[in-house]
């Protein structure tokens, strides 16, 4: 599959507008043009900047096609949309080739050196096993990222992943590191970035009671607090617009890309104006500061999410 050129913070937002209330039957049109009617379900996960790609879907199929989209507001994290999306409960919802790479069979040990590869990988695996396709991704990445108090780094020197271990193998108890209570086991998780870093089974136990799992709610406010020294984020989080920390650099390259793709069952994959209508939703968003500046909209200033989609395909021209 050839790609054209051109990964949070869980908060359950209000939707704006249209909630996912309302239903409907898919109509069995495929022509290219989308007969008046056919409507087209919209899931999202519940944190904002998912949300965020939802709406901006639901007004380019407004503004483009003759198709009724309808939403299908924060059904949950990848479970709940991927198996609703399975069931034809929903039409579409914007995941991540991170998480696919982790949840889809894409041999989750195999290195890509680009993000176009994985890409690649994902939507040819999903297709052979799936009745889902995956459109053209957004040309930014989510992908994991440590982060540190300003302070700290400063005090410390440290500014580097493979930094932060060599200090926690020397001094397990000088450092203390949060992180969402899924993220040391996952695939791409805290023992898996040990394991990536050199860490054997004895340095790994050592270093554990450095490591603390807290509400993913509150990952960022305790490390702005000063409760935490180094905290697992994304890149693209809100908070990052407004409050200041220190990345520490992924030396080894452990963590993996994580753009945004629509996925859309296989029975809209012949209607053009569908597919290009969600493409051109997805592209609208090119740079990991857009994301966080509309997002912290949604988070911190409590605009809708549809409103925030709105406002923003108009500024741009992208509508």
């Amino acid at each position: 599959m050839t790609r054209r050129m051109g990964r949070r913070d869980i908060l359950s937002m209000a939707s704006g507008g249209a909630s996912g209330v309302l239903a409907g039957c898919l109509s069995s049109d495929t022509d290219d043009s989308p007969g008046r009617g056919r409507e087209l379900r919209l899931g999202s996960k519940l944190f904002a900047e998912n949300q965020l790609f939802a709406w901006l879907g639901f007004e380019s199929l407004q503004s483009r096609t003759d198709v009724q989209p309808v939403h299908r507001l924060g059904m949950g994290q990848f479970g709940e949309n991927w198996r609703a999306l399975r069931r034809g409960e929903i039409d579409c919802y914007w995941e991540y080739t991170g998480t696919l790479r982790n949840f889809v069979d894409i041999a989750p040990s195999q290195e890509f050196d680009s993000a176009t590869a994985l890409y690649e990988a994902a939507a040819a695996a999903v297709a052979s096993e799936t009745d889902i396709r995956l459109q053209e991704p957004a040309p930014l990445d989510n992908r994991y990222v440590l982060l540190a108090r300003p302070d700290w780094a400063e005090r410390t020197g440290v500014e580097t992943i493979g930094g932060l271990l060599d200090r926690l193998r020397e001094q397990p108890d000088s450092t203390s590191v949060a992180f969402g209570p899924d993220f040391r086991t996952r695939p791409d998780g805290w023992n898996a970035l040990l394991r990536h870093y050199g860490l054997d089974a004895a340095r790994r136990a050592s270093i554990r009671p450095a490591t603390t799992e807290v509400d993913p709610l509150l990952v960022y406010d305790h490390l702005r607090a000063g409760l935490f020294d180094v905290a697992v984020g994304y890149a693209t989080n809100p908070q990052l617009e407004r409050w200041t920390f220190t990345q520490l650099e992924d030396d080894r390259g452990f963590f993996s890309f994580y753009e945004p793709v629509a996925l859309v069952r296989s029975e809209h994959a012949d209607a053009t104006a569908i597919l290009e209508s969600l493409d051109a939703a997805t592209r609208s968003i090119d740079t990991v500061e857009t994301v966080r500046r509309l997002a912290a909209r949604i988070v911190f200033d409590g605009d809708a999410p549809r409103t925030v989609a709105q406002e923003y395909l108009r500024q741009s021209g992208s509508g």
